[in-house]
């Protein structure tokens, strides 16, 4: 089934997941946390700011996915498609969406139970930092489509 998240998960790699940069960056700097505050049972941090950036930057990953899908309408996107690219691409966007759709809920889950438990505290961060990062990788991926769209145009227009 083309449309399900799990298969396309699986044909990306989820190697690919877990030893990318964004997951070893915000896993690094989410044990360094745990060692700083190892003597600490509980963590108070105001979660709430926190879950409002990620509901801000989930609406900048759907614009994104707007201008992506505007640029699969041009003559790039028609060679994307050919050359088999599209899917790994629309699949980046995707996986960004449920990582921040998943972010939102465990941050709001511990907003809700007023957790100040450490590892609890720490997941939230965790994904927090995963996210932030996944971003920077998006926006790459879409000024990259950018870039390759006006050099694509360019060399039609010759």
């Amino acid at each position: 089934m083309y449309n399900s998240f799990f298969r396309n998960l699986f044909q990306f790699g989820i190697s690919r997941i877990f030893m990318s940069v964004d997951f070893l960056l915000a896993l690094l700097i989410t044990v360094l946390i745990e060692r700083v505050t190892i003597n600490l049972s509980a963590i108070s941090i105001d979660l709430e700011p926190v879950l409002n950036v990620l509901v801000g930057l989930f609406s900048f990953v759907f614009a994104a996915l707007a201008i992506m899908m505007a640029f699969f309408e041009t003559g790039l996107g028609k060679l994307l498609t050919k050359m088999g690219k599209q899917k790994n691409i629309l699949f980046h966007y995707w996986y960004s969406c449920v990582v921040y759709l998943t972010s939102i809920l465990y941050v709001g889950f511990c907003l809700v139970i007023k957790t100040e438990n450490k590892f609890l505290i720490l997941g939230a961060i965790f994904l927090t930092l995963y996210a932030i990062f996944v971003t920077y990788s998006l926006v790459k991926t879409t000024i990259s489509l950018g870039i390759y769209k006006d050099m694509h145009d360019l060399q039609e227009n010759k």
